[in-house]
Parts: structure tokens; sequence; C-alpha cells
């Protein structure tokens, strides 16, 4: 099975704080569990003044060195080196931002995402833009170049994803569907919350795309996750 790149996440881990999972690690790169260190406030036209105020002391940045950030990922996002609203295209491109603006934060780990060939075509179709003014989400943009994911990192499982509209995406823990999921399909999971393997993705998927089941009315995929130095 060929999976192609969807680009990098820079991210931190927090420890959640409901149901079976509570206290646990869960390595996502979805902002409903983890802080997301590049995303829409990261962007100049993306956030109000006030709002600047909050997400310094979040970051301990001062606010100086948010508009500098800010400026950095505007100048990026017209070179199409990032996308919106939170992905990296590429690990030199991530580096570079870390080094710049949270040098020495062991605390924040690199993510990449991969999609399976039987995936991007659903995904690049289910959010193409509707209009002229439309922009495109990273993640489309990531994966209709079809690069081929990258071999480097460390595979750490995969994860099961809700995409929204502008890009950024739920995973199954927002839900605590852990035990519900092996109980009814059989899957394990590591320890990190990431599911080991799975032969039939497609029943997974299909349950998570039955809006009965409770899950966000968003198109749910599976993805392969690696952790990158």
């Amino acid at each position: 099975m060929k999976y192609y790149q969807a680009g990098y996440y820079l991210i931190k881990i927090n420890k959640a704080d409901y149901g079976l999972i509570k206290n646990r690690e869960i390595i996502t790169a979805s902002d409903c569990i983890n802080d997301s260190y590049f995303d829409s406030w990261s962007f100049s036209w993306a956030i109000e003044g006030k709002e600047k105020s909050k997400i310094s002391k979040k970051l301990d940045l001062s606010e100086e060195r948010i508009t500098h950030l800010q400026n950095w990922v505007d100048k990026k996002f017209e070179l199409n080196k990032i996308g919106w609203q939170n992905i990296f295209y590429s690990l030199d491109e991530l580096r570079e931002y870390k080094r710049e603006y949270f040098n020495g934060r062991n605390d924040l780990v690199v993510l990449g995402l991969s999609f399976s060939e039987t995936e991007i075509e659903d995904l690049i179709e289910e959010f193409k833009p509707q209009g002229e003014k439309d922009g495109e989400i990273g993640i489309r943009y990531a994966l209709r170049q079809k690069v081929p994911e990258n071999q480097k990192g460390k595979f750490i499982g995969y994860d099961i994803v809700g995409i929204e509209l502008g890009g950024t995406f739920h995973t199954i823990h927002c839900h605590d569907l852990q035990n519900e999921l092996t109980n009814t399909f059989g899957i394990e999971f590591f320890e990190n919350g990431l599911v080991k393997s799975c032969k039939d993705w497609k029943k997974i998927t299909t349950y998570c795309n039955d809006e009965s089941n409770g899950l966000e009315p968003v198109p749910w995929f599976y993805c392969k996750v690696k952790i990158y130095e």
C-alpha cells in the first residue's frame, strides 16, 4: 500500500482530562486534545489584537515576538511553504520555525501524517474549493502533490481523524472510543492511543462516518503517523 505525505505538525502533547483516557498522553495532531504551536493565530490577518495578548501568555512569547512570528508565517504562506491552518509542507520549514520561535522547547514534538492511496482521492474531492474566492486547505494541497511518505521518522501508529472544512481535525479519542472500537472491530491500540494495524479500515471509517454513532458530521479517514527529530 502506497502512502502520501500530508505535511507536518508542531505539537505539545497534553494529558487527557476525561473518560477512560484521563491522565493519558494521546499522541495526535488533533488540537481537540493537544496544542498546535502553529495555528490560525499564527497568521496576522486571522486574529484581533486582544487575542494576541492571550496567545502571548499561553505561549510565553512577547507580543512583539508574536508579531515577528506572524510576519514570518505570512511570508511563508505567500511562498506556499505552509498551509492553512496548521500544516508545514516540509520538515525544513517546520525546523526553521521552531528554531526561531520555540528553540529549547523540549516539550514539543514533530508529527508527520500520511494517507493511503485508497483515501486521498476521496479527501481531495471532498475538500475541493467550491468557489473562486474559496481557499484550499493545506492538507488537501499537500496530498494533491502526491509526495511519497517520508521514510525517515519513527512509525508510531495510525490515527482516525475527522477533518473540518478549515483543515483542522478531530480524532476518535475526542469521543473516548478506544474500548468501543476494540470490542466492535477487534483492533488494537498502542499505549499512545494510536491504532497498531487494521485489516479492514473501511469498516472503521464507515462506522465513524455514520452520524448515528455520534461523531462530528465531517468526513473521517485513517492516516499513518510518524514522529520526527
